[in-house]
């Protein structure tokens, strides 16, 4: 910026008709506000300081981006390990429960036949038991009905002796059959 010249404008001040008293009154107000002003205008060494500080904000702003890329490959490969290794822990316990499952499977085969077997086992042994139970059955009816011919025929031999001592009593049946 240029210096501020004073006197040249208290002159002009002066030849505008305005007192000297007054004109430099005006003049070093004006003085001191530009000074004040200087103070916060930047100097080329100050331009010179940003320029050097954006250059450097450049420069980290470049190195930051590295950084983040390269951590940012970094994860993505960690991320693509961690889903291959969980894929592969799928896999693993997708086998070993196939694993189990045909196992079990394979038991609950094996148990049924051996309850099949059982149970065939059993209808045997039941028709066995059945067939002995009807013999003992019908050797039991056929000892009944042989103990009933006999009571049957005790009971005729005892209607026949009562009917024989109710006659042999009675004279007159006697003369009547001939006895």
């Amino acid at each position: 910026m240029a210096a501020f010249d004073a006197l040249t404008y208290v002159q002009r001040l002066q030849d505008g008709g305005i007192s000297q008293s007054d004109a430099t009154a005006h003049a070093e107000a004006l003085r001191d506000a530009f000074r004040e002003q200087e103070s916060h205008l930047a100097t080329k060494n100050d331009v010179a300081e940003l320029r050097a500080d954006f250059a450097e904000l450049r420069a980290d702003f470049v190195e930051l981006r590295a950084e983040v890329k390269t951590e940012i490959a970094e994860l993505r490969t960690e991320t693509q390990t961690g889903f291959a290794e969980v894929r592969t822990e799928i896999a693993e316990l997708r086998t070993e429960m196939r694993t189990e499952i045909a196992e079990l499977r394979t038991e609950m085969q094996t148990g049924f036949a051996e309850v099949r077997t059982e149970i065939a086992e059993l209808r045997t042994e039941m028709r066995t038991e059945i067939v002995g139970v009807r013999a003992d059955l019908q050797g039991q009816v056929s000892e009944i009905k042989g103990e009933v011919r006999t009571i049957r025929r005790l009971f005729w031999v005892l209607v026949i002796g009562i009917l024989l001592r109710v006659v042999l009593s009675s004279p007159e049946l006697t003369k009547l059959l001939g006895f």
